[in-house]
């Protein structure tokens, strides 16, 4: 398991690692994490470049869709990310570099136990690959 991240974080799960991209369609991440409701503060997710250089395709989208669900099958999506090429002041990010961070609210969760990431592109960005981490207050 590489952990390319050059910020210390320290994930209390991993989504994924090492993670391509989907070419122009939808890909959830490669685990489902267990949320410890145990735990009072809000979650907070991080994704960085893995060990290649991310970059979106001309006029290209990146969607990160936060999806939980009771089950080991969330279904239920939550107000997803959306980055787009030619409106971000950069979309290239080198390995380790983070490409976004986001809290979500312990309100939002609610009962819910498990959640994965389905990541959605508008082009090819298959030769791109991501690290995706859970972090807990």
């Amino acid at each position: 398991m590489a952990r390319y991240n050059k910020y210390g974080f320290v994930p209390d799960q991993v989504f994924c690692e090492d993670f391509a991209l989907p070419n122009a369609t939808s890909k959830d991440s490669t685990n489902t994490v267990t949320l410890n409701n145990k735990k009072s503060g809000d979650l907070r997710v991080v994704i960085c470049a893995s060990d290649t250089t991310v970059e979106l395709a001309n006029s290209a989208t990146l969607e990160i869709r936060p999806v939980v669900g009771t089950t080991t099958s969330p279904t239920t999506v939550l107000p997803s990310i959306l980055i787009k090429e030619a409106v971000q002041t950069t979309a290239s990010w080198a390995s380790g570099i983070v490409i976004c961070e986001f809290n979500i609210p312990r309100k939002l969760i609610g009962t819910n136990k498990y959640m994965k990431l389905t990541f959605v592109t508008s082009g090819n960005e298959s030769a791109d690959n991501i690290e995706a981490y859970l972090l807990t207050d």
